[in-house]
């Protein structure tokens, strides 16, 4: 488990802090050089609302890789549609 509260939610901001931090710490180049997304939940019964409903979820794995890559690093994020 990681995240200041250890369960390793992105979408609560002291854990994309905390990661934010431990990556800043333990990585030599200030960041790491590539980071790949596929957070997701079910959204069974409400597939219609999937856009509004993994909205933010998307948006902090955004964050977050914004938040802890390197310079010239590389982001890839699988979003279902």
């Amino acid at each position: 488990l990681y995240g200041a509260d250890n369960t390793g939610d992105i979408t609560k901001n002291e854990n994309l802090r905390h990661f934010a931090n431990h990556i800043e710490k333990n990585t030599p180049a200030g960041g790491v050089a590539l980071i790949m997304a596929d957070g997701g939940f079910s959204v069974a019964g409400d597939e219609n609302n999937q856009e509004l409903l993994t909205r933010q979820l998307v948006m902090c794995q955004f964050l977050c890789a914004l938040m802890t890559l390197r310079k010239g690093g590389n982001f890839v994020c699988k979003i279902f549609d």
